[in-house]
């Protein structure tokens, strides 16, 4: 058996990128328990931005050491969408209930959350079915997209306190826009998936 073969069926999983996603899935249900026990803003935004820099770290981290693998894509594809899944949601339950968002700051967050909205539906039938949900490479389109809504939903935030950051409106039509291209991307990808 060559070495390229024997390094597809054993790949080093523990590694410092993989960590780093391990983090973030840890955060993410920090996130949840603090906005269950409602936190300050502050302190759930400083938390939100740490979680969203483990994601910037590991896929740098990653390419940089060669430790890309497939187990590490597909955990950190599955961590992003926990955490930014969940952040909005929590949002959406959590600020209209305390009155920090009205019905505008909801449509903006549901704007910033079309990828995830969009993909939701497929994501279960594909898992119903037992096929792949989660395509092996990451897309530039879903990278723009994430890349946006680590921007987006804290700015979003931020426009409730200060009309400096009124253009939140502008950045969640942005992130609106290459979330639906992220989607269509996903779907042509998973159709040719498992």
């Amino acid at each position: 058996m060559s070495k390229k073969s024997s390094k597809k069926l054993k790949e080093d999983i523990i590694n410092i990128p993989n960590l780093l996603t391990l983090s973030r899935v840890i955060l993410t249900v920090f996130l949840i328990y603090m906005f269950i026990f409602d936190f300050s803003v502050g302190s759930l935004l400083f938390v939100f931005i740490i979680a969203a820099l483990t994601d910037f770290l590991d896929g740098q981290i990653a390419r940089r050491w060669d430790k890309v693998t497939s187990f590490g894509a597909k955990f950190d594809m599955i961590a992003d969408r926990f955490l930014w899944t969940s952040f909005g949601l929590c949002i959406l339950i959590f600020f209209p209930l305390r009155g920090i968002f009205d019905e505008y700051h909801v449509s903006q967050m549901l704007i910033i959350l079309s990828r995830e909205i969009l993909c939701l539906p497929f994501l279960i039938i594909n898992f119903l079915r037992k096929k792949e949900t989660t395509p092996l490479v990451h897309r530039w389109s879903g990278r723009t997209t994430t890349f946006l809504q680590g921007f987006a939903m804290p700015i979003l935030i931020l426009s409730v306190y200060s009309n400096y950051f009124s253009f939140s409106i502008i950045l969640s039509i942005v992130t609106g826009i290459t979330g639906v291209w992220s989607f269509f991307t996903y779907i042509k990808d998973i159709k040719f998936l498992g």
